[in-house]
Protein backbone atom coordinates (compact mmCIF):
# COMPACT_ATOMS: atom_id res chain seq x y z
CA UNK A 1 0.00 0.00 0.00
CA UNK A 2 2.81 2.40 0.91
CA UNK A 3 4.54 1.71 -2.41
CA UNK A 4 1.31 2.29 -4.35
CA UNK A 5 0.63 5.53 -2.45
CA UNK A 6 4.16 6.71 -3.25
CA UNK A 7 3.67 5.89 -6.94
CA UNK A 8 0.37 7.80 -6.99
CA UNK A 9 2.04 10.76 -5.27
CA UNK A 10 4.84 10.85 -7.85
CA UNK A 11 2.27 10.65 -10.67
CA UNK A 12 0.40 13.60 -9.17
CA UNK A 13 3.66 15.56 -8.83
CA UNK A 14 4.52 14.94 -12.48
CA UNK A 15 1.04 15.99 -13.62
CA UNK A 16 1.21 19.23 -11.61
CA UNK A 17 4.61 20.12 -13.03
CA UNK A 18 3.56 19.35 -16.59
CA UNK A 19 0.19 21.11 -16.54
CA UNK A 20 0.67 24.01 -14.11
CA UNK A 21 4.36 24.86 -14.15
CA UNK A 22 5.70 23.99 -17.58
CA UNK A 23 3.75 23.19 -20.71
CA UNK A 24 4.96 22.43 -24.20
CA UNK A 25 7.39 24.74 -26.00
CA UNK A 26 7.23 25.12 -29.79
CA UNK A 27 10.44 24.06 -31.52
CA UNK A 28 10.28 26.72 -34.25
CA UNK A 29 8.74 30.18 -33.95
CA UNK A 30 9.16 33.42 -35.94
CA UNK A 31 12.54 32.47 -37.35
CA UNK A 32 13.92 31.14 -34.06
CA UNK A 33 14.78 27.58 -33.05
CA UNK A 34 13.66 26.66 -29.52
CA UNK A 35 14.47 23.67 -27.34
CA UNK A 36 13.69 23.01 -23.68
CA UNK A 37 14.57 20.41 -21.09
CA UNK A 38 13.42 19.80 -17.54
CA UNK A 39 14.70 17.12 -15.18
CA UNK A 40 12.49 16.80 -12.12
CA UNK A 41 13.85 16.15 -8.65
CA UNK A 42 12.26 13.66 -6.28
CA UNK A 43 9.61 16.13 -5.10
CA UNK A 44 7.65 19.00 -6.60
CA UNK A 45 9.82 22.10 -6.84
CA UNK A 46 9.15 25.68 -7.83
CA UNK A 47 10.61 25.87 -11.35
CA UNK A 48 8.18 27.16 -13.98
CA UNK A 49 8.18 28.68 -17.45
CA UNK A 50 5.86 29.76 -20.22
CA UNK A 51 6.16 31.12 -23.76
CA UNK A 52 3.81 33.84 -25.03
CA UNK A 53 3.49 35.01 -28.64
CA UNK A 54 2.56 38.69 -28.59
CA UNK A 55 2.28 39.38 -32.32
CA UNK A 56 3.46 38.41 -35.77
CA UNK A 57 7.09 39.20 -34.92
CA UNK A 58 7.37 39.07 -31.13
CA UNK A 59 7.38 36.38 -28.46
CA UNK A 60 8.73 36.17 -24.93
CA UNK A 61 9.71 33.53 -22.41
CA UNK A 62 9.05 33.84 -18.70
CA UNK A 63 11.04 31.52 -16.46
CA UNK A 64 11.12 31.46 -12.68
CA UNK A 65 11.90 29.59 -9.50
CA UNK A 66 10.02 29.74 -6.20
CA UNK A 67 12.00 29.58 -2.98
CA UNK A 68 11.28 26.26 -1.31
CA UNK A 69 9.85 22.96 -2.41
CA UNK A 70 6.65 20.96 -2.26
CA UNK A 71 3.07 21.75 -3.16
CA UNK A 72 3.27 25.29 -1.77
CA UNK A 73 6.12 26.18 -4.13
CA UNK A 74 4.25 24.63 -7.06
CA UNK A 75 1.06 26.55 -6.31
CA UNK A 76 2.97 29.82 -5.89
CA UNK A 77 4.68 29.24 -9.24
CA UNK A 78 1.35 28.58 -10.91
CA UNK A 79 -0.06 31.72 -9.29
CA UNK A 80 2.78 33.89 -10.59
CA UNK A 81 2.29 32.50 -14.09
CA UNK A 82 -1.38 33.41 -13.88
CA UNK A 83 -0.55 36.91 -12.60
CA UNK A 84 1.80 37.34 -15.57
CA UNK A 85 -0.96 36.47 -18.04
CA UNK A 86 -3.41 38.79 -16.29
CA UNK A 87 -0.84 41.59 -16.27
CA UNK A 88 -0.37 41.36 -20.05
CA UNK A 89 -4.13 41.37 -20.65
CA UNK A 90 -4.75 44.36 -18.40
CA UNK A 91 -1.83 46.37 -19.81
CA UNK A 92 -3.08 45.75 -23.35
CA UNK A 93 -6.54 46.97 -22.36
CA UNK A 94 -5.21 50.08 -20.63
CA UNK A 95 -2.54 50.87 -23.22
CA UNK A 96 -2.50 52.37 -26.70
CA UNK A 97 -4.04 50.15 -29.37
CA UNK A 98 -1.39 48.28 -31.33
CA UNK A 99 1.40 49.05 -28.82
CA UNK A 100 2.74 46.15 -26.77
CA UNK A 101 3.54 46.67 -23.09
CA UNK A 102 7.28 46.50 -22.44
CA UNK A 103 8.79 43.65 -20.39
CA UNK A 104 9.59 45.98 -17.48
CA UNK A 105 5.98 47.20 -17.43
CA UNK A 106 4.78 43.60 -17.29
CA UNK A 107 7.07 42.53 -14.45
CA UNK A 108 6.31 45.68 -12.45
CA UNK A 109 2.59 44.96 -12.91
CA UNK A 110 3.13 41.36 -11.76
CA UNK A 111 4.98 42.67 -8.71
CA UNK A 112 2.07 44.97 -7.83
CA UNK A 113 -0.24 41.97 -7.96
CA UNK A 114 1.79 39.44 -5.97
CA UNK A 115 4.62 41.03 -3.96
CA UNK A 116 2.57 41.74 -0.81
CA UNK A 117 1.07 38.25 -0.88
CA UNK A 118 4.50 36.64 -1.28
CA UNK A 119 5.82 38.68 1.65
CA UNK A 120 2.90 37.52 3.79
CA UNK A 121 3.68 33.90 2.86
CA UNK A 122 7.38 34.38 3.55
CA UNK A 123 8.48 33.24 0.09
CA UNK A 124 10.12 34.93 -2.84
CA UNK A 125 10.27 34.16 -6.56
CA UNK A 126 13.18 34.70 -8.94
CA UNK A 127 12.16 35.55 -12.50
CA UNK A 128 13.58 36.31 -15.89
CA UNK A 129 11.51 37.59 -18.81
CA UNK A 130 13.16 37.60 -22.23
CA UNK A 131 11.44 39.08 -25.28
CA UNK A 132 12.55 38.29 -28.84
CA UNK A 133 11.74 40.70 -31.67
CA UNK A 134 12.23 39.41 -35.20
CA UNK A 135 12.03 42.90 -36.73
CA UNK A 136 14.51 44.73 -34.49
CA UNK A 137 16.75 41.64 -34.19
CA UNK A 138 17.23 42.11 -30.47
CA UNK A 139 16.20 40.70 -27.14
CA UNK A 140 14.77 42.75 -24.29
CA UNK A 141 15.08 41.27 -20.83
CA UNK A 142 14.26 41.77 -17.17
CA UNK A 143 15.99 39.74 -14.48
CA UNK A 144 14.46 39.61 -11.00
CA UNK A 145 17.12 37.82 -8.98
CA UNK A 146 17.15 34.82 -11.32
CA UNK A 147 20.17 33.00 -12.70
CA UNK A 148 21.79 35.02 -15.51
CA UNK A 149 20.66 34.49 -19.07
CA UNK A 150 23.60 33.44 -21.24
CA UNK A 151 24.15 34.68 -24.78
CA UNK A 152 26.75 32.99 -26.98
CA UNK A 153 27.74 35.17 -29.93
CA UNK A 154 28.33 32.87 -32.88
CA UNK A 155 30.71 35.24 -34.70
CA UNK A 156 33.05 35.93 -31.76
CA UNK A 157 32.55 32.85 -29.61
CA UNK A 158 32.03 35.08 -26.56
CA UNK A 159 29.58 33.94 -23.86
CA UNK A 160 27.89 37.02 -22.41
CA UNK A 161 26.20 36.91 -18.99
CA UNK A 162 22.99 38.97 -18.77
CA UNK A 163 22.09 39.52 -15.14
CA UNK A 164 20.85 42.91 -13.96
CA UNK A 165 20.58 43.98 -10.33
CA UNK A 166 16.91 43.63 -9.38
CA UNK A 167 15.68 41.70 -6.36
CA UNK A 168 13.33 38.69 -6.62
CA UNK A 169 9.59 39.21 -6.39
CA UNK A 170 8.40 39.22 -2.80
CA UNK A 171 11.48 40.70 -1.14
CA UNK A 172 10.22 44.28 -0.99
CA UNK A 173 6.94 45.72 -2.27
CA UNK A 174 8.32 48.82 -3.99
CA UNK A 175 11.09 47.26 -6.08
CA UNK A 176 11.20 48.88 -9.54
CA UNK A 177 12.16 46.41 -12.24
CA UNK A 178 14.32 47.55 -15.16
CA UNK A 179 14.76 46.15 -18.62
CA UNK A 180 17.80 45.94 -20.89
CA UNK A 181 18.27 45.37 -24.61
CA UNK A 182 20.85 43.30 -26.41
CA UNK A 183 21.24 42.86 -30.19
CA UNK A 184 21.15 39.38 -31.69
CA UNK A 185 23.05 38.18 -34.73
CA UNK A 186 22.43 35.09 -36.88
CA UNK A 187 22.98 31.76 -35.08
CA UNK A 188 23.48 33.35 -31.65
CA UNK A 189 22.34 31.05 -28.83
CA UNK A 190 20.43 32.25 -25.77
CA UNK A 191 20.30 29.99 -22.70
CA UNK A 192 17.79 30.47 -19.87
CA UNK A 193 18.33 28.04 -16.99
CA UNK A 194 17.49 27.42 -13.34
CA UNK A 195 19.98 27.02 -10.51
CA UNK A 196 19.20 23.31 -10.49
CA UNK A 197 21.69 23.08 -13.37
CA UNK A 198 24.62 24.88 -11.74
CA UNK A 199 23.95 23.44 -8.28
CA UNK A 200 23.58 19.80 -9.39
CA UNK A 201 25.95 17.69 -7.30
CA UNK A 202 27.88 14.50 -7.97
CA UNK A 203 28.52 11.74 -5.47
CA UNK A 204 31.45 13.75 -4.04
CA UNK A 205 29.06 16.68 -3.40
CA UNK A 206 30.81 18.85 -5.99
CA UNK A 207 28.57 21.22 -7.94
CA UNK A 208 28.29 21.37 -11.71
CA UNK A 209 28.95 25.10 -11.45
CA UNK A 210 28.48 28.18 -13.62
CA UNK A 211 31.99 28.06 -15.12
CA UNK A 212 31.32 24.59 -16.49
CA UNK A 213 27.97 25.71 -17.93
CA UNK A 214 29.55 28.74 -19.64
CA UNK A 215 32.40 26.74 -21.16
CA UNK A 216 30.18 23.87 -22.27
CA UNK A 217 27.52 26.10 -23.82
CA UNK A 218 30.16 28.09 -25.70
CA UNK A 219 31.97 25.02 -27.01
CA UNK A 220 28.77 23.36 -28.21
CA UNK A 221 27.27 26.53 -29.72
CA UNK A 222 30.26 27.58 -31.84
CA UNK A 223 31.24 24.09 -33.00
CA UNK A 224 31.20 23.56 -36.79
CA UNK A 225 27.76 22.44 -37.97
CA UNK A 226 26.38 23.03 -34.47
CA UNK A 227 22.65 22.47 -34.07
CA UNK A 228 20.41 23.43 -31.17
CA UNK A 229 19.51 19.76 -30.69
CA UNK A 230 23.22 19.00 -30.41
CA UNK A 231 23.74 21.79 -27.88
CA UNK A 232 20.90 20.56 -25.68
CA UNK A 233 21.92 16.91 -25.90
CA UNK A 234 25.49 17.89 -25.08
CA UNK A 235 24.42 19.72 -21.94
CA UNK A 236 22.17 16.85 -20.84
CA UNK A 237 24.89 14.27 -21.49
CA UNK A 238 27.57 16.24 -19.63
CA UNK A 239 25.23 16.76 -16.67
CA UNK A 240 24.28 13.08 -16.47
CA UNK A 241 27.94 12.04 -16.64
CA UNK A 242 28.88 14.55 -13.94
CA UNK A 243 26.21 13.61 -11.38
CA UNK A 244 26.96 9.91 -12.03
CA UNK A 245 23.74 8.61 -10.52
CA UNK A 246 23.52 11.05 -7.61
CA UNK A 247 19.96 12.10 -6.82
CA UNK A 248 18.86 15.52 -8.06
CA UNK A 249 17.99 17.85 -5.17
CA UNK A 250 16.30 20.48 -7.32
CA UNK A 251 14.51 20.70 -10.66
CA UNK A 252 16.80 21.46 -13.59
CA UNK A 253 15.42 23.64 -16.37
CA UNK A 254 17.24 24.61 -19.58
CA UNK A 255 15.65 26.65 -22.39
CA UNK A 256 17.64 27.36 -25.55
CA UNK A 257 16.74 29.86 -28.27
CA UNK A 258 18.80 30.25 -31.44
CA UNK A 259 18.39 32.93 -34.08
CA UNK A 260 18.10 31.74 -37.68
CA UNK A 261 21.17 31.63 -39.92
CA UNK A 262 20.00 34.64 -41.94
Amino acid sequence: MIKLARQNEMFLHAAIQKELLFGKMPEELLGYHIRSYTAASQIVDGDFYTLTQLGDNVFEILSGDVMGKGMTAALVGAGVKNAYREAIADLLIRGVAGVLPQPDEIINEVSVRVADKLIELGVFVTLTLVRFDQVSKQMTWVNAGHTPTLLVHKDSGVCEELLGDNLPLGVIEDEVYRQYQTPLAPQDVVCIYSDGLTEAENTAQQQFGSDRVHALLTKLSIAPQASLDGVLEGIKGELETFVDGASMKDDTTVILVQTASC
